[in-house]
């Protein structure tokens, strides 16, 4: 099928994407300035998680890692310029599927952006459904730039309801997120013969960020742009385990009550208690075996402090990886601290995060008051310093 980036050779579109979004990893190109403002106006969203969001987005999409996502999909590169010969095999090439439509969700910030760039390496002419903040078009208008042809093969429009929506069954492929009600509708404009690819709530493949594994074979995984950790079980049941909405909230209650923030790296240590780093509320949320949620670190303000403190006393700024060794011990990857952390023995539920406002705590279980004979550790303001001895 004839499409306007049909006789453009996929490199250079490639080049040029990866050119686009480089230019908008810069915190101060003025388009992307003008777009977080609109992102935090509409959403509600503060500008650090916008940020954020536009960082993980873009950072993502070097030459280097398109094309090693479309030589896995495909097998090869130089398949979408033309037939490629292989040993023993018929001869490979990927053609493009033609007119591709995405629609977008409300909430997640730059959903429709990782669709829109495959689609266009594949060569399709697309049309994005934008939203009222119109970040998806001010992208394409930084990518024509990079390539003249790019201007003509993809359009982004805002549109609502029924009565100015797009005719999808004019498009070969629809990709779309929404709930199952929207997506059932979705799929009853488009055509019976196109391609749908559909991202539902229940799992949000496209955004897995980290899994771990628990003794009793539950696979978990954080799922940032629906601030939620799931849990696929031995069984393939698929669950929410933690999160699932947008906020700080949720300590001391059930996980799947408790609010997160773009959750990254996750680690299970040998009980079975998860480790989230909950990368946007600066801290380190664990889930116990025994099902609450708790701050293992981090006070909630970005930061740096608190090494030889307690875990809840300690500034980060932006945990992102983790990992835990065999003794217990967790290590952070404080992203903008540069720096890895390491928490010793971290406490995990029922026990509560330490309170500084007991002066006297037990150093076994940072609760008072102090048995005889016992380490003690003080905490307070205006202490003198020196050492004394007391019978």
């Amino acid at each position: 099928m004839s499409t306007r980036l049909a006789r453009v050779p996929v490199r250079r579109i490639v080049r040029a994407l990866a050119d686009a979004s480089e230019r908008w990893c810069d915190a101060d190109f003025p388009p992307r300035v003008r777009a977080q403002r609109a992102i935090c106006e509409r959403t509600g969203y503060s500008l650090p998680v916008v940020e954020y969001a536009l960082d993980a987005l873009f950072q993502s999409a070097s030459a280097a890692a398109l094309e090693a996502a479309i030589v896995d999909e495909i097998g090869s590169l130089s398949a979408l310029d033309g037939a490629v010969e292989r040993a023993g095999r018929p001869a490979l090439h990927a053609l493009p599927v033609g007119r591709v439509c995405v629609v977008s969700s409300r909430t997640t910030i730059g959903v429709a952006i990782p669709p829109l760039l495959f689609a266009l390496c594949a060569k399709c002419d697309v049309a994005v459904k934008d939203r009222e903040d119109h970040f998806v078009a001010a992208f394409l208008k930084t990518a024509a730039e990079e390539l003249e042809e790019l201007g003509t093969a993809a359009v982004a429009e805002a549109w609502s309801g029924e009565n100015d929506a797009r005719d999808l069954a004019a498009f070969d492929a629809v990709v779309a997120f929404g709930d199952d009600v929207s997506l059932r509708k979705i799929r009853e404009q488009a055509a019976p013969r196109a391609r749908f690819v559909a991202f539902g709530p229940a799992a949000s493949i496209g955004y897995v960020e980290a899994l771990a594994l628990d003794p009793s074979g539950n696979l978990y995984f954080s799922d940032p742009y629906n601030h939620c950790v799931r849990r696929i079980s031995p069984s393939g049941t698929i669950q929410t385990v933690a999160g699932g909405t947008f906020g700080t909230g949720g300590d001391g209650g059930l996980p799947t009550g408790a609010q997160l923030k773009y959750p990254r790296g996750l680690v299970v240590d040998r009980n079975g208690n998860l480790f989230v780093a909950d990368s946007l509320n600066y801290k380190v949320r664990v889930v116990g075996a025994g099902g609450t949620l708790f701050t293992a670190a981090g006070t909630g303000t970005s930061g740096f402090s608190g090494d030889g403190g307690p875990g809840p006393y300690a500034s980060l700024n932006m945990p992102y990886a983790l990992a835990a060794d065999p003794a217990g011990n967790l290590y952070i990857g404080d992203l903008h601290n540069f720096r890895i952390r390491c928490l010793q023995s971290p406490q995990v539920p029922p026990q509560p995060a330490p309170s500084r406002a007991t002066p006297v705590v037990n150093s076994a279980s940072y609760a008072g008051p102090a048995a005889p004979g016992a380490m003690v550790t003080v905490f307070g303001q205006n202490l003198a310093s020196g050492v004394a001895s007391a019978t």
